[in-house]
């Protein structure tokens, strides 16, 4: 009888060593973004089934090995499927679309002249990133230029200011949103900047924040996302994000789009903010999708 129950138990624990490499492979080799994905559930029972330690101990019954071996092949399978669905679903669906016209009344139009020297320095900035992009006017003082940096398609929507009004040097204040496509399956998220009223609505719990650890942008800006999304997100942009956080830039993500709105003053040779915000939105796609299931 003795020897009938170490053979039972030899195989039941030669199960559960590939099973623990398995769940092991997966948890090391799955892109970040399936992994920041899944639910805080799975990723608890993920570590207590790791951690357990019935298949080290000599002495275990073959109830603990058991419920070991149990745990750990549901943690398997929901593994293996996120990865086989993540083709699908961290699919870019479509190309970014073309925003509304503002409805900003406010008198900041340019006179044409000063119009056409600051559209021209929007132009040169974003030729730098594709000298095959695409200026249309889109309402007054008011532009959209679609372009495709590293091949991703991406539309910047700029509404010039006249600085007589909002004041500062330069042709123009620009007031920029850059837009690319991402994965609709994401939920929405929101990066913005620190400032003391969303300290008092965090002290009051009036907003949900997310902390990822790094200290420049823990306090640089307050985000709005699920932890584990918020850190795969921020870490692969995370240069251009500190940039940003000096233009007040605020990030966000809904229903299939990626967008970061900043605004900054214009001048002939320089658009302060968009190689930061192109930089950061290629990172944060690229976080978000799979090799193979950008559109």
């Amino acid at each position: 009888m003795r020897d009938g129950y170490r053979s039972a138990t030899a195989g039941l624990r030669e199960r559960i060593s590939a099973l623990r490499t398995d769940v092991e492979r997966a948890t090391r080799d799955a892109p970040e973004i399936v992994l920041a994905l899944l639910p805080d559930e799975l990723h608890a029972e993920t570590e207590r089934a790791l951690a357990d330690d019935a298949l080290a101990d000599a002495d275990a019954s073959i109830e603990a090995l058991t419920a070991l071996d149990a745990a750990l092949s549901r943690v398997a399978a929901e593994l293996a499927a996120a990865v086989a669905r993540a083709d699908d679903e961290l699919r870019v669906e479509r190309e970014p679309r073309d925003p509304p016209p503002s409805r900003d009344t406010r008198p900041y139009l340019l006179e044409e002249p000063l119009q056409a020297r600051a559209r021209a320095a929007v132009e040169l900035a974003v030729f730098a990133h594709d000298r095959f992009a695409e200026m249309k006017r889109w309402g007054d003082a008011q532009y959209v230029m679609r372009f495709a940096p590293d091949a991703i398609a991406c539309i910047l929507h700029v509404h010039l200011r006249d600085l007589a009004v909002a004041g500062g040097p330069g042709l123009a204040r620009a007031v920029a949103r850059l837009s690319t496509s991402i994965p609709p399956v994401l939920p929405d998220v929101r990066l913005r900047p620190e400032t003391t009223t969303l300290r008092a609505l965090r002290a009051l719990r009036f907003v949900r924040e997310a902390e990822v650890g790094d200290a420049d942008l823990d306090a640089g800006y307050l985000l709005e996302a699920p932890p584990r999304l918020a850190a795969c997100m921020t870490r692969a942009a995370r240069a251009p994000l500190i940039a940003l956080r000096s233009l007040d830039a605020e990030i966000r993500t809904r229903r299939g789009a990626l967008e970061i709105d900043w605004s900054a003053p214009l001048d002939r040779s320089s658009f302060p903010g968009l190689d930061d915000a192109v930089a950061a939105a290629l990172a944060i796609r690229r976080a978000v999708t799979v090799p193979g299931a950008a559109a």
